[in-house]
């Protein structure tokens, strides 16, 4: 990250008030001498980060609504103490970090300090049963694909990943993996971290399917620049469903040799050109003029939004008692099912007779949330903060946990199954 060296604030409003005084005929001098006042020097690096910190410690306690409901204010302060003394011997990364992990130490999972990602490392991996593994990669480095990550620098995967999920709150280890998942690509925050000596070069060890491992060097490169290698192209038929149409909030497919009808939800939120409302009526719509046998919800995928929007659903829902039985609605859920997601996962649970597959939900029934955020000036940190607690239930259940456990392996998928799917669709086939 290169700071802006930025000047103090001069006293622009001088010349404005002479002006709307009607004095600046007789004042001609007085500007004159103004030219004589010196330029306060601009800030060095070490007062910008300063600034920053102090910013920090004095305004995210004043917005959040309830900052310090796990972590102690003296702590809080403590952190941004120790790290105001060591600005100096610490590189711009690591300060960074550092922040960051004070923001993470509050343990909101919706409040957190972020930058805009401007390089990144080509390189997506996803997580699996049997570990994490390339999905995505820049084409130049195609061969790398369905590898599994073992390495990052000299650090073991087990170690590396320890040290990412400290720059973020997570509150369930679902979620931790979806966001270091985000941050493995992150040349600042892996360099940040200590894991690489330096941010120009990411360095990877990867192992094939054989067992031989290989060390590979991405460069790091501008996010506009960045083009994609999928193992698993979205376009696809051969990719499982589920994997499909991720830009769209919301989308169905009907499965004639099962009877079944599946619906990815992929975001909580409106769809300018498709209202939910009228998503959901023609869900109901074909529903009624087609053989549906099982109801497939998909939340896998869904981090959030606004639960409210799936009411309509849920009370149409209620007038179709052919469907709304066990053995008959299934919702998919797992560790990116977060937030207003997980919400409404409670919510099928609750209101409804859905058998809930899959793994567990990225966050528990009761929650802060609905966030606002506000920039730090000097290094344009982005500081997300939580203004309203969620509150579903007596007391707080960590996550929601599925009736039925389905944990994919990376061979499945990358072979282009969908083992949740598949377990729904022979159920009480036996």
């Amino acid at each position: 990250m290169n700071l802006p060296i930025r000047n103090a604030i001069k006293p622009r409003w001088i010349i404005p008030f002479l002006c709307f005084s009607g004095w600046l005929c007789l004042v001609t001098g007085s500007i004159q001498a103004q030219t004589d006042i010196p330029e306060a020097a601009p800030l060095s690096r070490d007062e910008q980060w300063r600034q920053d910190v102090q910013l920090l410690r004095q305004e995210l306690p004043k917005r959040h609504l309830n900052l310090f409901f796990h972590l102690k204010k003296d702590e809080f302060e403590k952190r941004l103490a120790e790290l105001d003394i060591q600005i100096p011997k610490l590189n711009d990364h690591e300060i960074t970090v550092e922040l960051m992990r004070a923001v993470a130490a509050v343990h909101d999972s919706h409040t957190s300090l972020n930058f805009p990602p401007r390089r990144v490392y080509p390189l997506g991996a996803s997580w699996f049963q049997d570990g994490l593994f390339v999905a995505a990669i820049a084409p130049e480095y195609k061969q790398h694909l369905g590898a599994r990550v073992v390495k990052i620098g000299n650090t073991s995967l087990e170690q590396a990943y320890e040290k990412i999920c400290t720059v973020f709150a997570s509150e369930t280890p679902g979620w931790a993996r979806v966001k270091s998942q985000l941050i493995l690509n992150s040349p600042e925050i892996l360099h940040g971290l200590r894991l690489l000596p330096d941010a120009e070069t990411g360095t990877f060890t990867l192992e094939d399917k054989t067992g031989k491992q290989t060390v590979v060097n991405l460069p790091s490169i501008p996010v506009e620049k960045l083009k994609w290698e999928y193992l698993l192209d979205p376009a696809q038929p051969t990719t499982p469903l589920y994997l499909r149409k991720s830009d769209q909030n919301y989308w169905f497919e009907y499965l004639p040799e099962s009877k079944t009808f599946f619906i990815k939800y992929n975001r909580c939120r409106e769809t300018p050109e498709l209202p939910f409302a009228t998503f959901n009526q023609q869900v109901w719509d074909f529903i009624a003029s087609h053989p549906v046998e099982k109801l497939v919800f998909d939340l896998r995928h869904n981090s959030g939004g606004n639960s409210a929007i799936m009411q309509p659903f849920f009370e149409a829902l209620q007038k179709h008692g052919n469907l709304n039985r066990k053995g008959h609605l299934f919702v998919i859920i797992g560790g990116r099912t977060f937030s207003s997601g997980s919400m409404n996962a409670f919510q099928f649970r609750e209101w409804t007779k859905a058998i809930l597959v899959g793994q567990p939900t990225g966050m528990g029934t009761n929650h802060y949330g609905e966030t606002k955020d506000f920039k730090l000036p000097h290094s344009a940190l982005n500081v997300t903060y939580s203004t309203r607690f969620f509150k579903q239930t007596k007391e707080d259940i960590t996550f929601i946990q599925p009736e039925i456990l389905v944990q994919p392996t990376s061979t499945e998928v990358f072979s282009g199954h969908d083992p949740v799917l598949e377990a729904i669709l022979k159920y009480g086939t036996r």
